[in-house]
């Protein structure tokens, strides 16, 4: 774990330094470290559940910071398959749908893009009875109406719309 978190905390450096392949790269490698859920076969013991959550959620704020590079470098279509299989573990986060629909509208997959918009609605009003908060709304139009922000640029962040 203390290997993790020391890439975690390089990558962080680097990104801040403006070195985003290296940061993406050393997010990889900090990834690389993990092999499913954290303290799996402890998991029916609260107390490790807990810890266990806390490890996944970590792990996953690993993934959301690559992405965020990634869409940054333009490498889009090389993280659509990671989003997809974030999202099957975690069917109502938005943040992931967000940086999946840009990724997949950066790659000319506009029907799909709004399709993972669809997704999240329902997900979310089945699930919670409630509607995609605003950002994925806004997110939403500009996919729409084909947003010129959507495209890659140089000053990047995900989205200006979103923010």
């Amino acid at each position: 774990m203390k290997q993790f978190e020391k890439k975690i905390s390089k990558a962080v450096e680097l990104k801040s330094l403006g070195c985003s392949e290296e940061a993406s790269a050393a997010l990889c490698s900090a990834m690389s470290l993990w092999r499913g859920r954290a303290l799996g076969d402890l998991r029916a013991m609260s107390a490790f559940d807990a810890v266990g959550q806390c490890l996944d959620e970590r792990q996953t704020f690993a993934h959301m910071q690559r992405f965020e590079i990634e869409l940054e470098l333009g490498n889009h279509q090389g993280i659509i398959g990671e989003i997809y299989s974030l999202i099957a573990e975690h069917p109502t986060w938005e943040s992931l749908y967000e940086y999946l629909m840009v990724a997949l509208y950066r790659s000319g997959r506009t029907v799909e893009a709004l399709a993972a918009y669809g997704q999240i609605r329902k997900a979310m009003v089945q699930d919670l009875g409630v509607e995609p908060g605003p950002r994925v709304q806004r997110l939403h139009q500009a996919v729409l109406s084909h947003d010129p922000s959507l495209a890659l640029s140089q000053d990047a962040g995900l989205l200006k719309l979103t923010s």
